[in-house]
């Protein structure tokens, strides 16, 4: 038997490579498809939750620098920024995978950890929202510089 026939191989019958660092983009264009999928869709998530909790509700952005983007650029800056911060999240799982393939993956479970806080933060504070507005439990709405005016009973806070 040759060496060749004793590596293990995909459904193809090609020879899997040893090690992250072999790996070539016939075989696998990225480490960690299924993460960097899960990350994209909490990045998502985190957009959707974000411009319906500033434009519905009349939230504000805690972060200092995504605020100043949305200001100037509006949600195709806030789509910006976040689309960018997921380029830079892959690159560096990426590198630090083809050298220490489990810290990789690692970074990238911590990257969708990060990514997903936000998002369940953001549903709980649109769901509890929701529900205040349609059992009319809402008795203010925020301005843009955060103060609370009252709103009359018969008053759409939307």
């Amino acid at each position: 038997m040759t060496p060749e026939a004793a590596q293990p191989s995909d459904e193809t019958g090609d020879a899997l490579p040893k090690s992250p660092r072999r790996l070539s983009r016939r075989h696998n264009p990225v480490l960690y498809p299924n993460h960097y999928a899960w990350y994209v869709l909490a990045a998502t998530l985190d957009v959707i939750c974000t411009h319906q909790i500033l434009h519905r509700f009349k939230g504000s952005e805690m972060n200092k620098l995504a605020d100043a983007l949305i200001q100037r650029c509006g949600l195709l800056g806030m789509i910006g920024l976040k689309y960018s911060s997921i380029v830079l999240v892959v690159l560096i799982c990426e590198f630090v995978g083809r050298r220490q393939l489990q810290l990789g993956r690692r970074l990238a479970v911590a990257a969708i950890c990060i990514s997903a806080l936000p998002v369940g933060i953001g549903l709980l504070q649109l769901s509890a929202w929701t529900h205040m507005v349609s059992a009319g439990e809402l008795v203010a709405a925020p301005h843009d510089d955060g103060d609370f005016e009252e709103l009359d009973e018969d008053e759409d806070p939307s």
